[in-house]
Order: structure tokens, then sequence, then C-alpha cells
């Protein structure tokens, strides 16, 4: 009996904290329109964000950088695009992954985000 009433006590207390976690949330995202969470996994909070204007701009096309053909844009986008698709991958899927699968992961979200850094002033419209 005693394991019973602890159990519910536990439970209380948790659901407590999680609606008192959420009205803080709702006024932080009130005041400064964001809350604490979307800062405390900030890389999937970016990824979350950017990815779907980042496939939105690969299908309007109508950025160009001067020095490089069409072909060769639409495969440094989407590297890029991989690269966010990946991160966002990590928080939400893949923990089950193995090592060799992460390393390659890895590989590919260093090369798509130093390849977001080199064109970021491309990525206008």
């Amino acid at each position: 009996m005693k394991e019973w009433i602890d159990d519910v006590w536990f439970r209380i207390k948790w659901e407590y904290n999680e609606l008192r976690y959420k009205v803080i949330s709702f006024f932080q995202w009130c005041k400064r329109g964001f809350s604490d969470d979307v800062v405390w996994n900030f890389d999937y909070s970016i990824a979350k964000w950017i990815l779907p204007r980042l496939k939105r701009f690969r299908e309007i096309d109508l950025s160009l950088p001067t020095n490089i053909t069409d072909d060769e844009w639409k495969v440094i986008l989407d590297k890029i695009i991989e690269a966010f698709e990946l991160i966002k991958f990590e928080w939400e899927d893949g923990y089950n992954s193995t090592i060799d699968e992460y390393k390659e992961r890895e590989e590919k979200i260093k090369e798509g985000l130093r390849l977001f850094v080199e064109h970021y002033g491309d990525l206008w419209v």
C-alpha cells in the first residue's frame, strides 16, 4: 500500500512540475517570442526552423551565385538541406544508430554546415 501511495505522490509532483514548466514557458514565449526550451537544444531548434525554409528556397530556384553552375548550386543546396535533416534526425530518431552510422552522419553534417557558412550570403532571392 505504501508503495502505491508513493507512486501516486510521485505522479502528482511530476504533473505539478510539468504544468509549472508549461506555464513558465508560455510567459517566456509571450514576453520574448520564445521560451528557454528552444535554447536547450539550440542546434535542433535551428534545424527545425530552417529546414522547411531551405527546402522552399531550393524549390523556388531563383538565386544562383555567380561563380558556379545551376547544377552545382543544386548539389550544394541538397548537401546543406541534408545536413539540417540529419541534425533534426539525431534529436528525433538517431539514438539507435551504430557508431559507423553516427560517424557517417557527422561527416555529412560537417560538410553541409561548412557549405552553409560558405554560401550563407548566397541564400537570397
